[in-house]
């Protein structure tokens, strides 16, 4: 190979390096620019989100509010608190959430005692616990009489107090989390919300433990609002 040819090839390569190179950072950049749309879109999505689903729970939880201001269960808890007597109103849970469109309802005595329940009728009289009274809203995974749970977004009010014990009456309403609640979730153009459910949930008479444990993650476990995720 004479020198002419050798200059040739170094130009030939220096030119090869030198296009690879500028190739190479336009790439590099391009990603680093794309990249950073991207976190700025995402970031902007989520502040969109959070501040539209954080009204949401009370959208739908506030028909418990209106249950518990009601001039009837008012003097419904009035009368519990003087008498005692639970027995009249055994069905009044299954009224009120059916006019509310709740899917949970119970009515606990001052007594911690199940008034009434919408849910589990037949949980008359069973203890339970009042863990969430200073929390708005909280996640409940609530037992059904098919011997299957369900996980739903609740929220407790007190009705009325008396002088003669330290407790009112509360309500406790809830709605199922489900594909419904899902779809009724704002989402950005883009966005997917879907919704993992453990495979063993807490009884409802404990505080309910938070987060999935992933390490036995089940595909079919996890919904959105159409139902399971591909």
């Amino acid at each position: 190979m004479n020198l002419r040819q050798k200059l040739l090839l170094l130009f030939s390569l220096t030119v090869a390096a030198a296009v690879a190179a500028v190739a190479w950072t336009v790439l590099v950049r391009i990603r680093l620019v794309f990249e950073q749309r991207d976190q700025q879109e995402t970031a902007l999505s989520s502040a969109s989100f959070s501040a539209s689903s954080s009204t949401v729970p009370l959208k739908w939880l506030l028909p418990v509010d209106h249950i518990a201001a009601s001039e009837r269960v008012r003097t419904m808890a009035f009368q519990l608190v003087q008498s005692g007597d639970a027995a009249p109103y055994l069905t009044e849970a299954q009224t009120l959430a059916q006019d509310a469109q709740l899917d949970f309802l119970e009515i606990v005595g001052p007594d911690g005692k199940i008034v009434s329940s919408a849910q589990w009728p037949a949980r008359f009289g069973y203890f339970e616990p009042i863990a969430w009274v200073d929390q708005p809203t909280f996640l409940k995974t609530e037992d059904l009489p098919d011997g299957t749970s369900a996980l739903g977004l609740f929220a407790i009010r007190a009705v009325g107090r008396s002088e003669s014990t330290t407790q009112p009456v509360h309500i406790i309403g809830g709605k199922r989390l489900d594909k419904s609640f899902l779809a009724d979730l704002p989402a950005a153009p883009g966005m997917q919300i879907a919704l993992y459910k453990e495979a063993d949930q807490s009884p409802s008479t404990e505080q309910p433990h938070l987060g999935p444990d992933f390490a036995v993650f089940d595909p079919k476990r996890l919904i959105n609002s159409t139902g399971e995720v591909p």
